[in-house]
């Protein structure tokens, strides 16, 4: 995600006025998208059930495709902090509960957007996947060499590990099984950082 969006993430949490605004149009958002397909969707009926104008609108975002951007990313911002901390340093235990977390966002996801979620799938994908490899990033920089000797570079493990969450996690929401969040949380923990490691 560029700097540029992060910054105005950060501004529009700073004023009570956008961040109300903000979520009043990511909320007739959702709502629309339980409803109807993303391609069906416009401007002027996210506007209007938000009660706001178009102007508005377009003060806030650049089109229907900057708002699921945000609406992805702070979405899954959100959802991953109030479950994972951010106060803590690396650990097996950590990258586990991240897994599930993930794994229920994309199930919750999954289950109120089903209609909207086939055109907006490669833009959900690349949003979910750059979030998610952004804060795994974050995490692995401080790492050690030694605790993850089959990554030299902490990019690379961040890219590989964030798609491979991202591409169960879609997998596990929509086939489900006998497995839970952190069952399959579990499974996958084997493949990306075996006991030992």
């Amino acid at each position: 995600m560029s700097i540029l969006v992060k910054e105005k993430r950060t501004e529009t949490r700073v004023d009570p006025r956008v961040r109300r605004t903000r979520k009043l149009l990511m909320e007739a958002f959702l709502g629309l998208m339980k409803e109807q397909s993303f391609r069906s969707i416009t401007i002027q009926g996210i506007a209007a059930r938000a009660g706001v104008n178009r102007a508005t609108f377009y003060s806030h975002f650049e089109d229907k495709y900057d708002l699921l951007n945000a609406f992805v990313c702070e979405g899954f911002e959100e959802w991953v902090s109030k479950r994972v901390s951010s106060a803590d340093g690396f650990s097996r235990a950590r990258l586990r509960l991240l897994v599930a977390t993930v794994f229920e966002f994309l199930a919750e996801v999954d289950a109120h957007c089903a209609q909207a979620t086939q055109l907006i799938e490669p833009m959900f994908a690349s949003a979910v996947q750059q979030e998610l490899n952004t804060l795994l990033l974050s995490w692995l920089r401080p790492v050690p060499p030694e605790i993850l000797p089959a990554w030299h570079l902490p990019e690379t493990a961040a890219l590989v590990w964030s798609w491979a969450i991202f591409g169960a996690g879609i997998k596990w929401s929509r086939e489900g099984g006998n497995l839970t969040a952190d069952e399959m949380a579990a499974e996958l923990l084997e493949v990306l950082l075996p006991e030992g490691r």
